[in-house]
């Protein structure tokens, strides 16, 4: 991989302070000019690379989402059978796995996304990658005999739906052992309901 440019170390910069001004002050309390102050640039700099702080949230989410798909793929190749590749992406939704502020901005930016539209789009994007991979996953698992015959479509949404919900309850309840072990049953309950009956 080649060197990053300025550009693109400064908007990763300026989407790291989002995230930590939101989770201080949340999304309605982050300004620009926070956001540029915590980012270490001035506020002409920002607008530069991002014009608004709408333009900020879709890049935030954007970025999120690319980096997400990255781990998850990178992470999937390193295994052959479908069973160990959904046992890999259960375990990227580990506590351990998400920086608070990251989590709290994300949850934030979810309930955003249901009155603007761009930053839904940018969501809806990312969801629709991510439930395609794990479709993909279901149907290879079928192939390969590891899998029952199920609609890989609406597993798949289950599946996401179930992860988004274990974020959530993860993010609301400062125990972390219970949100871990709700995910390690949530993979439980989905291999058992893949799993061809022998």
């Amino acid at each position: 991989m080649g060197r990053r440019s300025i550009e693109e170390i400064r908007k990763e910069e300026i989407i790291d302070a989002f995230f930590n001004v939101v989770a201080e002050k949340g999304l309605m309390g982050a300004s620009t000019r926070e956001i540029a102050t915590a980012a270490g640039c001035n506020h002409g700099m920002l607008r530069h690379y991002f014009g608004n702080k709408e333009a900020i949230i879709k890049g935030a989410v954007d970025h999120l989402a690319n980096e997400y798909m990255t781990e998850i793929k990178e992470g999937m190749a390193k295994f052959a059978a479908a069973t160990d590749q959904f046992n890999y992406i259960f375990n990227t939704f580990r506590i351990e796995s998400f920086d608070a502020s990251v989590l709290q901005a994300w949850l934030e930016l979810l309930a955003f996304s249901k009155t603007n539209p761009v930053i839904r789009e940018a969501f809806q994007s990312f969801y629709l990658s991510f439930t395609g991979i794990i479709a993909g996953l279901i149907r290879k698992g079928m192939q390969t005999g590891e899998f029952k015959t199920v609609d890989p479509r609406i597993t798949a949404d289950l599946i996401c739906g179930s992860l988004e919900g274990n974020m959530l309850l993860i993010h609301i309840n400062t125990n972390h052992t219970n949100g871990d072990l709700l995910n390690s049953q949530l993979n439980r309950v989905f291999l058992n309901y893949l799993a061809k009956e022998t």
